[in-house]
């Protein structure tokens, strides 16, 4: 859609991959010894908004870069309270089978984005922007519903 070059593609990359690192980093330091739950729904929000935005970020390269950015300091915000989770919560003789059985579930997750991707496109002729758009509607219409109706206040997990 917009005839970006390599080089093009390889900076939207970068941004991405700044952004998860910053936001990681950001989440550890904000969670500090304890697993800080709190951000899980603020980084899913994020990302939900982020990927929204796309539908019409595709025309200026910064505003690109700058939401491709921030889905991914989003995405970072996501990932590690829960994997700080399940490494908290799992007993130390079994974490090692418990992350290899979350790895296993999270390529079969990607394998069956695939095939979501490929339908979106063939099936419904969707263009790259409108499946984000499509795909970050639809999960930020998830968060706020999993917030309103499942999420324990903070203090529950400590």
């Amino acid at each position: 859609m917009m005839n970006a070059t390599p080089k093009i593609s390889g900076l939207l990359m970068v941004a991405v991959a700044i952004g998860v690192g910053l936001g990681s980093f950001l989440a550890g330091e904000l969670s500090g010894e304890h697993v800080e739950l709190g951000l899980v729904p603020i980084g899913a929000i994020g990302m939900s908004l982020f990927a929204v935005d796309l539908l019409w970020a595709y025309h200026s390269m910064i505003r690109l870069m700058f939401d491709l950015f921030m889905l991914g300091f989003s995405a970072g915000f996501y990932d590690i309270p829960l994997s700080a989770l399940v490494q908290w919560r799992s007993p130390k003789a079994e974490r090692g089978r418990i992350l290899a059985t979350i790895n296993f579930f999270s390529f079969v997750a990607i394998l069956g984005a695939s095939v979501v991707l490929y339908l979106l496109n063939s099936l419904f002729g969707l263009n790259p922007a409108q499946v984000f758009f499509t795909l970050g509607l639809l999960s930020l219409i998830g968060t706020v519903l999993l917030c309103v109706f499942y999420v324990e206040p903070a203090s529950a997990w400590r």
